[in-house]
């Protein structure tokens, strides 16, 4: 998307002095140009604002497609990162109807969240069920109290897990939530089987860490569990919606598959992968109940890298990755903090740091229209997830670029 005359100015006087340093070659005039026409600095990298322009490339960047993945930075510890992810879903929201945020958290997990959100209870109870990078972080909470105040609005931001997981608290509430729902039907689940769902949860605190004979039991008792929506599908016709039942018998399979990756889990070496053989095809599963079934003809962002969902949507996801120049990276309630160096000459990062503000969006689905691509020799540290022999242009369809990262600080101040 083409700068602002004032950019413009200033850009390219910046873009003559990389240009004249020794490492400079055709290479790099032909990427530098290839930034000019494409970049867009960002007014800000925080919270939603009343001017969104800075965003608004994302709208020819996107196009017609239903599902946008935000593959942040890699490290927890990066505050920008979350403030960035943030103002994207909320800007996606509500210029682009993008309805649903799909969080890498258990269905239920996050379910539970969003019901304490809908039901008024307060944003630090309500996030319980995430993982305390985001639970913990003044950075990600602002996302929970947008989402909260859209239930007032016609079109609501939802949020929902697709992974076969039961941590955090939802480990500890599961089993009387699916007693409940079962009993209000009719009264069906036998003590026995809650209390072996329940005993999963106790010490260890890991489901690995338990016998293998105690989660063939808890198993067991699940697909017994399972075995009464069949058996008693009218009585729960009778209380419950088709989606609410569906909602909930998925749960209950995700339970077992959790069972069954941690299973694998305690019995593999580092040489075999099967627990996570199990884990992505639970994911894919999910994702693809929650696009065609109750979620059908919406639009999704994905919070973080999600591998299963380049195989389910091919064309029609876009792939945002976020990247950075420099700065400090640090956890939530931990005193620790690090130094992200400079990126080298030559980077991507290098680039962008040349142009003006905090950050800027790189449009850069053009560059594979080119031949030879202008950013075919320009190395990008994205993500160390990322394989070395695929081409980063390729990967992602635009950058969020922020020039100085800072730590991912926790709601209460750290000393």
């Amino acid at each position: 998307m083409m700068l602002t005359a004032f950019f413009r100015v200033v850009v390219m006087a910046l873009l003559t002095v990389t240009l004249a340093s020794p490492w400079a070659s055709a290479q790099d005039e032909s990427a530098s140009a290839y930034l000019l026409d494409n970049a867009t600095p960002l007014t800000s990298i925080a919270g939603p604002r009343a001017n969104q322009d800075d965003l608004n490339p994302l709208k020819s960047i996107i196009g017609d497609a239903v599902v946008i993945e935000l593959f942040e930075h890699g490290s927890a510890g990066d505050g920008a990162t979350y403030d960035g992810m943030v103002r994207l879903v909320t800007y996606l929201h509500r210029e682009m109807d993008f309805e649903v945020l799909i969080w890498p958290v258990g269905i239920f997990e996050a379910h539970s969240m969003e019901l304490a959100l809908r039901n008024g209870k307060s944003i630090e109870s309500s996030a319980q069920t995430l993982y305390a990078v985001w639970r913990q972080s003044r950075h990600v909470l602002p996302l929970l109290e947008y989402a909260q105040s859209s239930y007032l609005w016609p079109q609501p931001l939802l949020m929902v897990g697709t992974h076969a997981q039961y941590h955090a608290v939802a480990k500890r509430k599961y089993a009387s939530h699916l007693t409940s729902f079962l009993n209000a039907a009719a009264p069906m689940v036998p003590r026995q089987d809650v209390t072996l769902l329940d005993s999963l949860w106790t010490k260890p605190r890991r489901l690995r860490d338990v016998s293998d004979g105690h989660r063939q039991e808890a198993r067991s008792a699940a697909l017994k569990l399972q075995l009464l929506f069949r058996d008693q599908a009218f009585a729960l016709r009778q209380r419950y919606s088709q989606s609410r039942i569906a909602l909930e018998s998925i749960m209950l399979e995700n339970l077992i598959a959790f069972i069954d990756i941690e299973s694998a889990r305690a019995q593999e070496s580092t040489e075999t992968y099967e627990s996570e053989k199990l884990r992505r095809a639970a994911t894919q599963r999910n994702l693809s109940w929650m696009t065609a079934g109750p979620y059908r003809g919406r639009k999704f962002v994905l919070w973080g890298r999600w591998p299963e969902a380049q195989a389910i949507f091919g064309e029609e996801i876009r792939s945002i990755g976020f990247t950075a120049y420099t700065g400090k990276l640090g956890r939530p309630n931990r005193p620790e903090r690090s130094f992200l160096p400079p990126a080298k000459d030559g980077t991507v990062e290098a680039l962008l740091h040349r142009l003006p503000g905090p950050g800027s969006i790189l449009n850069l689905r053009p560059a594979r229209l080119r031949t030879p691509n202008p950013l075919a020799s320009v190395t990008a540290r994205i993500s160390n997830e990322i394989s070395p022999e695929l081409n980063w242009t390729d990967r992602f369809d635009a950058l969020f670029f922020i020039d100085e990262v800072y730590p991912n600080e926790s709601i209460e101040k750290e000393e």
